[in-house]
């Protein structure tokens, strides 16, 4: 790792691989962050932020896809972890709706 920040290496980075990392940070970033505030406006910031819990899902899912990872028992329980709090989190609640708040007293 202490080879990757001598002026040599650096140096000898391809253009190209610079520009293609430039593009697809800013333009994956910038897709990102207008997907989230997307949703935010859509369902409301409480049911987006569920989404951050299923980033996990999607990189065990693309390491046995891309890189022919395999799964194990602990990314297992893990998925059924994060499945199950997904959901509790984005039910609808099960506890009776509030009463209507009363109307304020008129002065005699």
């Amino acid at each position: 790792m202490g080879n990757l920040f001598r002026p040599s290496v650096v140096a000898s980075a391809d253009t190209d691989a610079g520009i293609a990392i430039v593009v697809l940070g800013t333009a994956c970033t910038a897709a990102a962050f207008a997907l989230f505030a997307s949703l935010i406006s859509t369902i409301g910031a409480a049911r987006t932020s569920i989404i951050t819990y299923v980033a996990p899902i999607v990189a065990v899912i693309a390491g046995v896809v891309v890189l022919d990872e395999e799964i194990g028992p602990g990314a297992l329980v893990g998925l059924v972890l994060i499945l199950t709090g997904s959901y509790l989190a984005t039910r609808p609640s099960s506890a009776p709706a509030p009463p209507p708040p009363l109307a304020p007293a008129l002065p005699r």
